[in-house]
């Protein structure tokens, strides 16, 4: 069974109806880069404080497949392709 990851954009308390369809990745990995991408784009690699928010954001993403406590959060949603729902 083929898989995508889903990634939405949200607001802070993740209310389904805020749910905005960010982008489509072929693997999770690929979907938390993306998220990382949207949100420190253009950050310096030598800000310490950026390295370790987006180290811990990741991390978030990793385990729960959501970020929390940001004005505009995200969520990645695996959906199997080709599976009648």
């Amino acid at each position: 069974m083929k898989e995508v990851y889903l990634v939405y954009e949200t607001d802070e308390w993740h209310t389904r109806k805020s749910y905005e369809l960010r982008g489509v990745y072929d693997d999770k990995e690929a979907a938390i880069c993306g998220i990382l991408e949207d949100l420190f784009g253009f950050w310096d690699d030598d800000d310490e404080g950026t390295k370790n928010l987006a180290a811990n954001l990741r991390k978030e993403l990793e385990e729960t497949d959501q970020t929390q406590g940001l004005a505009t959060n995200y969520e990645i949603v695996r959906w199997a392709m080709n599976v009648w729902m």
